[in-house]
């Protein structure tokens, strides 16, 4: 139950931006058509990528972590409030996946889809909650399946590149 009170929280959380994002790009999805634009989130896409690669570490500042940890408490309150802070506190391995997400939410500028994928995604980061809470002791050890989990994220940020770039180089 506690699991699920935070996965509840962390997919609220994301669905607030995902709406928020579409309704803030699909404003401005003109804008998105232009060749200045697009060519600089390309090549954010393209850090982020190379960030999933091992090139670099994206972290949040240690003053945000530490306000961010002192968020909760005990109890089926204290699980929905970690929740809700609890993507901003996992923005270091999740953050390429969620700029990725985000950047396409803004340009689909379509509020349901912005909100359900988001809360897709946030339930899809919960599944490794449950199976935590479920099986806390037989969990599999940290690894090199993890990096290729990293790296298929990684190609999957280089494939949201090249359709940005679907304007600019219609051949794409």
């Amino acid at each position: 139950v506690l699991a699920t009170l935070y996965v509840t929280g962390m997919g609220l959380t994301y669905m607030v931006l995902g709406v928020v994002f579409a309704m803030v790009g699909g404003q401005f999805g003109s804008i998105l058509a232009d060749w200045r634009v697009v060519v600089p989130i390309c090549l954010i896409y393209v850090a982020l990528s190379a960030s999933m690669f091992g090139a670099f570490e994206l972290n949040l500042p240690a003053s945000w972590q530490a306000k961010l940890n002192t968020v909760g408490g005990s109890g089926y309150g204290g699980a929905f409030g970690m929740g809700l802070v609890g993507g901003f506190t996992a923005a270091p391995c999740t953050g390429p996946f969620l700029m990725g997400l985000l950047g396409f939410v803004a340009k689909s500028g379509n509020v349901a889809v912005g909100g359900s994928l988001l809360f897709t995604y946030a339930i899809g980061m919960g599944v490794l909650f449950w199976v935590l809470a479920a099986f806390a002791i037989a969990l599999p050890k940290s690894g090199r399946w993890m990096e290729w989990v990293k790296s298929i994220g990684g190609i999957a940020l280089l494939a949201a590149a090249i359709y940005f770039l679907r304007p600019v180089f219609p051949a794409l």
